[in-house]
């Protein structure tokens, strides 16, 4: 398995999105990363919000060469709940892993148009 479970979604506008993750333990990416503590490596977050912006919001994935912004700021494991928004400003794709008042990663990636 590679994606979450997705609990909900919700289309805010056509432009943006969000989404509540059930990250399941038998996510592929878990494995070898790390023995005994596994966490959701960052590629993996840049490449499911890739994904779901292509899902849902119709963006051509493959424009989004360039990290402009990250941040991690809290490890993301297994069987956690978290949001995904996600909004697409612009040549700009923009997004937030979060729960409540927990913010797990940032970030902005830009188009090469």
């Amino acid at each position: 398995m590679k994606y979450p479970f997705i609990l909900s979604q919700e289309k805010l506008t056509d432009l943006s999105l969000l989404l509540e993750l059930k990250i399941l333990p038998e996510i592929i990416y878990f494995e070898g990363h790390f023995e005994g503590m596994p966490v959701l490596a960052g590629v993996v977050q840049i490449g499911w919000v890739l994904h779901y912006a292509a899902l849902f919001l119709e963006v051509d994935k493959s424009k989004f060469q360039q990290i402009v912004q990250m941040k991690f700021t809290q490890v993301i494991r297994p069987d956690m709940v978290v949001s995904l928004s996600i909004e697409l400003k612009g040549d700009a794709l923009t997004f937030k892993y979060f729960s409540g008042d927990v913010v797990y990663a940032v970030g902005k990636l830009k188009s090469s148009k």
